[in-house]
Formats: C-alpha cells, sequence, structure tokens
C-alpha cells in the first residue's frame, strides 16, 4: 500500500488524506489515480466511505504489481529524515496527518490534452522517486477537523484491538503510545495525544481540539453546545449568514440544527482556544471547517 498517488500520469502527487479530505467536503473523487512514480494505475481504499473509517486512507496496486523496483514511495536518503519515532503497536507505513491547514482557494480545474507515455525505466522511476524524497518526508494535510479526528480515533481502535491479543496491556498507555508517536502541526508543533483535550483540562492558552459531548440550545441567532461532565464549558457557533455554505460546512450545519430541533446529543470536537466570559468558558467557532460532530442516538 502506498500514500500518495496523481489524478493523471505525470500529475501532482498528493497524500491519500488530501483525497479523503475532498471526498469529505464535497463528495468529490477522481475516476482514476496513478502512482507518481511508475504512472501503474491504484486503487483509492477508504478514500470514498461517509462516516468514520477503521483504517486509514491509501491506495494498492490492485490491478499490478508496481514495476521496475518502484513501491510508490519517495526515496529518502537523509538519515535525520528517514528514522521517525515509531510506534511499535500500529504499522507506519500509511501515513496520518500532520498539518492542519486553513481551506485553499478552489483550483481551477486545468483540462490536459493526451498525456504521452513517460519513460517507466529503472533509471527513470528511480529518479523520480529520489526527487521527491530530497525535499524531506512528505507530510500528508487536511484542512478539516474530521479527517484529525478519525486518526485519532483508529489510534484508539488499534490500542483495543491489541488488547484482544495481549489482554494484560491496558488500551489507554497504548493509545498514548500511539498517539504521542503521530506528531501534529497546529498552531505549533505537538502531537495527537497532546492535541486532543477535554473542557475540564486546564486551559494553558494554547489552541488545542476540544472534545465533549452534550445538547445543542439556540440563544439569540448562537448556537451553544454543552458538555456535559463541565457544566460551564460551552462551544457557540454563530449562525447568522450561513445561507452560502455548501459541502462540509453545510453538512455540519445540518447536523447541529437536527440535533437543536429534535433534541438528541451530540459528540462534538472543536479547534480554538476558549476565553473566559462571566461564569463560563466559551470556544468560538466561526469556520465549521474547524468543527466535528456525530449525532448520540
Amino acid at each position: 500500500m502506498s500514500d500518495l498517488a496523481t489524478t493523471e500520469v505525470g500529475g501532482e502527487a498528493r497524500s491519500a488524506w488530501i483525497y479523503r479530505t475532498l471526498y469529505l467536503d464535497n463528495h468529490s473523487i477522481a475516476d482514476n489515480f496513478y502512482c507518481p512514480f511508475c504512472d501503474i494505475r491504484l486503487c483509492p481504499n477508504n478514500i470514498d466511505k461517509d462516516g468514520e473509517i477503521s483504517k486509514a486512507p491509501h491506495f494498492s496496486a490492485k490491478w499490478g504489481p508496481h514495476i521496475n523496483g518502484c513501491d510508490g514511495t519517495p526515496i529518502v536518503t537523509e538519515p535525520h529524515l528517514r528514522d521517525q519515532p515509531r510506534s511499535h503497536y500500529i504499522a507506519r507505513d500509511v501515513k496520518h496527518p500532520e498539518v492542519f491547514t486553513l481551506r485553499p482557494d478552489p483550483r481551477v480545474a486545468q483540462k490536459s490534452g493526451i498525456v504521452s507515455p513517460r519513460d517507466t525505466s529503472i533509471n527513470a522511476i528511480h529518479q523520480r522517486r529520489e526527487n521527491a524524497g530530497s525535499l524531506g518526508l512528505y507530510k500528508p494535510s487536511t484542512y478539516l477537523l474530521q479527517t484529525l479526528v478519525q486518526a485519532y480515533n483508529s489510534a484508539w481502535t488499534a490500542a483495543y484491538e491489541n488488547q484482544k491479543e495481549k489482554p494484560k496491556s491496558a488500551p489507554k498507555e497504548v493509545a498514548k503510545q500511539i498517539l504521542q508517536s503521530m506528531p501534529l502541526a497546529l498552531d505549533k508543533k505537538t502531537n495527537y495525544w497532546d492535541a486532543f483535550i477535554f473542557p475540564s483540562t486546564k486551559d494553558h492558552g494554547t489552541r488545542r481540539i476540544y472534545k465533549g459531548s452534550g445538547i445543542v440550545e439556540e440563544r439569540e441567532k448562537l448556537f451553544y453546545l454543552s458538555d456535559n461532565v463541565t457544566p460551564n464549558f460551552f462551544v457557540v457557533i454563530n449562525i447568522q449568514h450561513v445561507g452560502s455554505l455548501r459541502g462540509y460546512r453545510k453538512k455540519m450545519l445540518d447536523l447541529i440544527l437536527s440535533a437543536q430541533q429534535n433534541q438528541l446529543a451530540i459528540k462534538w470536537y472543536a479547534y480554538g482556544s476558549p476565553v473566559p466570559h462571566e461564569t463560563r468558558k466559551l470556544l468560538r467557532v466561526d469556520n465549521l471547517d474547524l468543527f466535528y460532530a456525530t449525532l448520540i442516538h
């Protein structure tokens, strides 16, 4: 399996998590994917699936193996780039999102003409892989909080699966080791273990991914999302000027509306830094890319 693919021979190599992000945002999926180095056709896995996924998105050589020594990955020769912290509990050949970014400007689709077959000799493929590796380790990015949540939850899934094989192992300690080995750049460099926190956690003034569950109330054109464990903590979402929302943002808004109208509890995640307001702490979310929730039935 591999993490990188292009949507046309010789095109830009992008990670499976980016294609997953685009699918979650607007259900877009390319007709075909190709290896960036040896040009064979690749099969997408866990990319065009709705809801939670148990394993990371990736590409497989379903219709034929890579050719002439290629394995679908760049060749990284620098030791300090090649040797990264690893967890022995989880395979690290498929990457997780390491960078949380703002949504990029829309791309203008470029219709390419007929693409001539490229040189796929051993030397040509090796050179492409070395050129990619010279840029350092590829760090998959995403602009949707949902993808970070799914990567986070997959580590917990792996921890509980490990307990089935090793009953004496504590899932929390296993999950902690996995998550600490998964780097993540928010405002600053951190890891998945330190990035996700509960509302009850002492606020150190840095932006983190808060997680909780509660109900939704509407107050003066604002949604207030409560937390069952921390009564004075609320995620606040402005519902004015939402008519133009599309894709992922509209999906999140519709979920919040459904929870409020049907009095359903939700499990929520929100990225930011809470601020004191009278006797409460408020985490304001102005961009729904930075929010993710699921209904609790």
